[in-house]
Parts: C-alpha cells; sequence; structure tokens
C-alpha cells in the first residue's frame, strides 16, 4: 500500500502534469550532474591526482555557475525557459562525453566547467518555470517537490556511477551518464510541454544584480547561511570518496556512504522537524515582509500573481 505522501504528491501532480514532467527533467539532469561528480573525482584519484587537485576538480562545477547564475537568470526571463533547459541538457552530454573521448586531467577539469555551468542554466530555468506553474499559493508546494526530485536524484547519481564504474568501468559510466540527457533533449526538442515563456517587459531592462542583491541586510543574510550549508555539503562530497580511496574501498561502497547522507534527507522527518524547529527562532517572516520582490534581473515590481517568479517571495 502506498505512503500517504506518496499517494497525495501523485494526486497533485496528477492536477499539474506540466510540473510533474519539469521536475522529473530537472531530476534527470541532477543525475547526471552528482553522478558526474563522483566518477570525476574516482578518474581523477586513479590517474594520480592529489587530493588538492581533486579539490579545485570539484571547486570548477561550482565557479562558472557561481559568475554566470544571475545572467543564466535574465536569459530565462528573455526567452523562457524550454530554450535554457534544452541548451543545458545538450552542455551536459557534451561535458560527459569529454572524458569518454579524451584522456588526461585536463579533461576533467574542462568537463566539470562544462557540467557545472550547463546544469546551473538548466536549474534557473527549472525554479523559474516551478515559480509560475501554479498561483502564489501553491509556490512553496511546487519548489518542495522539486527539491524532492533533486534528493532523488543525490541519491541515485552516486549510486549509479559507482555501481556502473564498478561493475563497467569509467568509460561505461560517463557513456550512461552521457545517455540520460538525451530524455530532456528529445522532449524538449519537441516541444511537448507547454511551459512558461518569455517576459518582454522584463527583457527592457537590464538594471539590478547580484552585487545590488547582497547589499540588502536581510538577504545578505540568507546568502550567507546557505553558503555555509552549501561548503559543509561539498566538504563532506570531497572527503568521503578521498578517504575511501585511501583506505582501498571500491567506488560503489564510498558512493554508499553519500547515499546515506542523501537517503536521510528524504527518509527522516525527525531530523527534518529538528532542522525546522533550529530555524524557526529566525525572524523570517519579519526579514521577507521587508525584502523587495524582485524579478530575476533584480528590478522592484509590484506584489501581484501576474509578477512571479521572484527572487523572494513576500506575500
Amino acid at each position: 500500500m502506498a505512503h500517504p505522501a506518496a499517494r497525495a504528491v501523485t494526486r497533485y501532480f496528477g492536477r499539474n502534469p506540466t510540473l510533474a514532467a519539469l521536475v522529473t527533467l530537472g531530476t534527470i539532469n541532477h543525475v547526471v550532474l552528482s553522478g558526474s561528480r563522483v566518477t570525476i573525482t574516482l578518474q581523477a584519484l586513479r590517474e594520480g591526482a592529489s587530493t588538492a587537485t581533486v579539490g579545485v576538480i570539484l571547486a570548477l562545477f561550482a565557479l562558472l555557475p557561481m559568475l554566470c547564475a544571475v545572467a543564466a537568470g535574465r536569459l530565462s526571463d528573455r526567452i523562457g525557459i524550454r530554450k535554457p533547459m534544452l541548451g543545458a541538457s545538450i552542455g551536459l552530454v557534451a561535458g560527459t562525453l569529454l572524458p569518454l573521448v579524451f584522456t588526461g586531467l585536463p579533461v576533467l577539469f574542462a568537463s566539470a566547467c562544462v557540467i557545472g555551468l550547463s546544469f546551473m542554466f538548466g536549474q534557473v530555468a527549472a525554479q523559474n518555470g516551478t515559480g509560475e506553474l501554479g498561483p502564489p499559493s501553491e509556490r512553496a508546494k511546487n519548489f518542495s517537490l522539486l527539491a524532492l526530485g533533486y534528493s532523488i536524484s543525490g541519491f541515485l547519481g552516486p549510486l549509479l556511477a559507482g555501481f556502473t564504474i564498478d561493475h563497467g568501468g569509467f568509460l561505461v559510466a560517463f557513456g550512461l551518464l552521457a545517455a540520460l540527457p538525451l530524455v530532456p533533449i528529445f522532449v524538449l526538442g519537441r516541444s511537448m510541454l507547454n511551459l512558461p515563456g518569455p517576459h518582454p517587459a522584463h527583457a527592457r531592462n537590464v538594471g539590478g544584480g547580484a552585487l545590488e542583491l547582497l547589499m540588502h541586510p536581510h538577504l545578505r543574510s540568507v546568502f550567507v547561511i546557505n553558503v555555509l550549508l552549501a561548503m559543509a555539503w561539498d566538504l563532506h562530497q570531497i572527503v568521503i570518496p578521498v578517504y575511501g580511496d585511501q583506505i582501498g574501498l571500491s567506488a560503489l561502497a564510498s558512493r554508499r556512504s553519500l547515499r546515506l547522507t542523501t537517503k536521510s534527507r528524504m527518509k527522516k522527518p525527525p531530523i527534518a522537524q529538528g532542522a525546522r524547529n533550529m530555524v524557526s527562532w529566525l525572524p523570517v517572516n519579519s526579514w521577507t515582509r521587508k525584502v523587495p520582490v524582485t524579478d530575476a534581473m533584480g528590478r522592484q515590481t509590484p506584489r501581484t500573481p501576474e509578477t512571479r517568479p521572484r527572487w523572494v517571495d513576500g506575500t
């Protein structure tokens, strides 16, 4: 018998099939990202890379996204979300094919850059679309379901990569990861989904940016917390495979260690409740009431249903 939460999700997706498809496509691409981080890390260790070199490779997954995230949001406003998601899927194929065709550490550096940048463009577009599919009252639920999809892909990606490396080798693992984005490419290339379109009014104004958002004290606090959480997670992603390689664990055993962490994010309600209790003292509601509603290009706009998506929804 299905779990009540699973039935509720199924019913909700049944009422909004476009959101279900969008979450599924984003989840598939995230499997590629999480699996490639594992595969590239172990491939670098196999080629004799130092721990510092592995850290640099993993940092490259985030370098270009950090520099181009605001531009990705502007692009999504300008041309809609289908083309950025399609381009991101094509980029993921290209990035995962690089180590399949060429060898050497420089190729892994390039692959990490391409995969990280491509996924970021797709993720920004997917989040943009998630915010627009449905009324504002359901926006939090939509983003929760997108996050749940990424948790599932974070579970499957390392498992799939480790299992494939142990039983087929690195070339098979990279080939499998390169094949997964073909599903989003097919769906998006044939325009099979009725996705949110561009916002011409937004495209006429190119003002604003990340530095302007960082000047806002309440948003800055949220960003600092987010940075600390992301740093802790990425350190975990680096230390586990490196230590596992040093003590002779197989690729699958190392992936199981990472998988347990991701699994706890999906299946441990007491942990989630404890986290909510820990941050409940933060004046989030008062913060969001004071935060100006802006679009992906940093422009302040009225708080109306027609002005989604937004950096922060204070309604």
